[in-house]
């Protein structure tokens, strides 16, 4: 006879990992621009001087090529219309000055009014996808 302990134990799930999102486009870059670059990076780098400062000079010239791409903006707010962006900027306005007690409660305000602009933009929105789904369903146009 033989005498075991049988432990059964199940792997646990991994959690699905999303790729990572690149804010940058692919690179592209007319050659007399990229010339430019190829001659700027090896003028950083051939000097004769320290390691550490051919290394920041190095940096600094990709810091100032990665500024002239074009970049993707990563998220775009859908519920903000453009009257919540001038309440917005009067908000930010305000801010900027020196707070009384009318013009906190001109702040207060002013929130209150963003908040129930975002609240309705995004009741709209979520109506509007229900409509177009029920459409889809029941297959009219």
């Amino acid at each position: 006879m033989i005498r075991c302990e049988i432990l059964l134990t199940s792997k646990s799930k991994r959690r699905k990992l999303n790729s990572a999102v690149y804010t940058r486009e692919s690179i592209d870059v007319s050659e007399d621009n990229a010339n430019y670059w190829r001659n700027k990076f090896i003028e950083a780098v051939s000097t004769q001087t320290e390691v550490q400062k051919q290394y920041d000079k190095l940096e600094h010239e990709l810091q100032e090529f990665l500024k002239q791409l074009s970049r993707k903006k990563k998220h775009v707010n859908k519920y903000i219309n453009e009257e919540t962006k001038d309440l917005l900027e009067q908000r930010k306005e305000l801010y900027k000055k020196k707070r009384t007690k009318e013009l906190k409660c001109e702040i207060t305000r002013i929130s209150k009014k963003i908040n129930r602009n975002i609240t309705q933009q995004k009741k709209k929105n979520t109506t509007k996808n229900i409509r177009k789904i029920h459409r889809y369903d029941r297959g009219s146009t």
